[in-house]
């Protein structure tokens, strides 16, 4: 895990350099823009593919470059300017619409101004019935104006509620691993600059870490350890609060943030979800074969006051580390001074 790579773009940018060298790639936009996004830890599934490849000994070359930027970072470009050319859409047809009844209004003004002057010069009865029937079908007409007016509105307000779902479900899309149903690193960001607003609350975070998860993909494939990590990520979100957080951090690596809980509290949380998961079974639909048991390792801290949240996600991960160091499936726990 690695905390210093998220979200500062300064940071970063030495990193990227390095990247491009390492790997002899160019550093173009196109290059750059997918080192940037890999190493910032915000797309876990475009890390995964580049990971998986370097890892079978390819070359990193332009073609798989490009491939990764049009599977992960092209649709949600496309899906911002989709939504923002609806917005402006909308925008437009309603100015015209406030527009033409803005003119209506004026009309109805100017019709009024006219025969008014009409009356007070010298009124006689056919000028009190041309003014009556002017007054008359120019009320008509701006009642039309008006009928046709509150439609466009109405239509409007349809558009806006469905165009406001629609970019609702985008911004939860671009915030949720697909994988896993759990939010990714972006999602995790926003979470947290959330709670940071909120004052006088007890902040846990509990980093569980699957042991040996690389042997379930070298002994059974990849889809399969898709199925462990769903099965974890299934157990984790169904035992915990709706207030909490659950997060894909990346790989096999998960987090869960608990507002409104204190280190006890957490610990019981973390050891809960270790029992339960190593009491998953499961089968090799192709095979029939039982796949050894699912165990987690785990490191929990509790978040001090004033501490910056890349320092609290620190003192967890070693925690957790100190886990695995310790013969796995089990969880450690950080005190406000690092111990444990």
């Amino acid at each position: 895990m690695r905390p210093s790579n998220n979200v500062n773009a300064f940071a970063l940018l030495d990193e990227v350099g390095t990247f491009c060298r390492d790997h002899k790639i160019q550093p173009v936009p196109l290059n750059y823009m997918v080192s940037f996004e890999h190493l910032s830890g915000n797309h876990p599934e475009l890390s995964e593919e580049l990971n998986e490849y370097v890892s079978l000994g390819h070359q990193l070359n332009h073609s798989f470059i490009l491939q990764l930027h049009q599977n992960h970072l092209e649709p949600q470009a496309q899906e911002l300017i989709e939504g923002t050319q609806q917005v402006q859409q909308m925008i437009d047809s309603l100015l015209t619409s406030v527009r033409d009844g803005s003119n209506s209004v004026d009309e109805l003004t100017h019709s009024l101004d006219e025969n008014i002057g009409e009356l007070s010069n010298k009124p006689t009865l056919e000028k009190l019935e041309s003014v009556v029937s002017n007054l008359l079908q120019a009320s008509m007409q701006a009642k039309k104006d008006q009928q046709a007016l509150n439609q466009k509105l109405q239509q409007a307000e349809a558009n806006a509620e469905k165009l406001q779902q629609q970019l609702n479900q985008t911004h939860k899309q671009a915030m949720t691993d697909p994988l896993t149903g759990m939010l990714n690193r972006t999602g995790m960001s926003y979470h947290l600059e959330r709670l940071r607003q909120l004052d006088d609350i007890a902040l846990s975070m509990v980093v569980f870490d699957i042991d040996h998860f690389k042997r379930f993909n070298d002994n059974y494939g990849h889809l399969l350890g898709d199925k462990v990590l769903q099965q974890v990520a299934n157990q984790i979100k169904q035992l915990i609060g709706k207030e909490d957080l659950a997060i894909r951090y990346g790989g096999e690596e998960m987090l869960v943030i608990l507002p409104q809980a204190n280190l006890p509290h957490a610990v019981k949380i973390a050891e809960r979800i270790r029992q339960q998961v190593s009491q998953v079974t499961l089968v090799n639909k192709r095979t029939k074969q039982t796949i050894p048991s699912v165990t987690l390792s785990a490191g929990v801290a509790q978040m001090a006051p004033n501490e910056d949240w890349q320092d609290w996600l620190e003192r967890a991960d070693q925690a957790l580390y100190r886990a695995k160091d310790a013969g796995r499936n089990q969880v450690m726990v950080s005190s406000l001074n690092g111990a444990t």
